[in-house]
């Protein structure tokens, strides 16, 4: 009788009841992975378009799996180490999507579009020909890089994402002179 007693207070204590156990609930604070990807603003079509999605970070472990859709009706992939590069079939602008999962299903996502056209002259950019903003000016032509909202930010505030190799330009105070940090809107001051 006692060891009846004792199993029932165990199984009980345990959070199961009449032999039927409930999981036990994920944690309520789990964070989002912070998102943060770097891609060319302008790409020849004729090239597979390069993402970089290797800088995003999870304060509370490692990312599950990462995810893109390219905008142009291909369907989604998906990447263990967030690499990407996708080929276009035509001309155009493309709005694509990129998301970095955590092992409870959180989601961190960056929004964003690129353009491919028809033979894309080398070098993309110089310091007499900057970017357009928010790109940064870099040896391997405009790059942008952009993050999803850290937990607790405030949606529209800056974040800082990544720093770019930009060509050095000197100063003559344009907004991609030097090397320096990229915004989720922007550059940084």
């Amino acid at each position: 009788m006692r060891r009846a007693w004792w199993l029932s207070a165990m199984l009980l204590f345990a959070g199961c009841e009449l032999w039927q156990c409930a999981p036990f609930p994920e944690p309520d604070d789990n964070q989002p992975p912070i998102a943060k990807l770097v891609w060319p603003q302008l790409w020849d079509v004729h090239e597979p378009v390069p993402f970089d999605g290797t800088q995003t970070v999870d304060l509370e472990g490692p990312v599950f799996r990462y995810e893109m859709t390219f905008g142009d009706g291909t369907e989604v992939r998906t990447s263990d180490d967030g690499l990407f590069e996708h080929s276009y079939g035509a001309a155009g602008s493309y709005d694509f999507v990129f998301v970095a999962q955590d092992e409870h299903g959180a989601k961190g996502v960056v929004e964003g579009s690129v353009t491919v056209v028809d033979n894309l002259d080398d070098p993309a950019c110089t310091c007499d020909l900057p970017c357009f903003a928010p790109a940064r000016c870099t040896p391997t032509g405009c790059l942008i890089g952009r993050a999803s909202t850290a937990p607790g930010q405030d949606a529209g505030a800056a974040v800082t994402v990544v720093e770019l190799a930009a060509l050095d330009c000197g100063d003559e105070g344009r907004p991609d002179a030097g090397p320096g940090p990229l915004s989720d809107g922007g550059l940084a001051p």
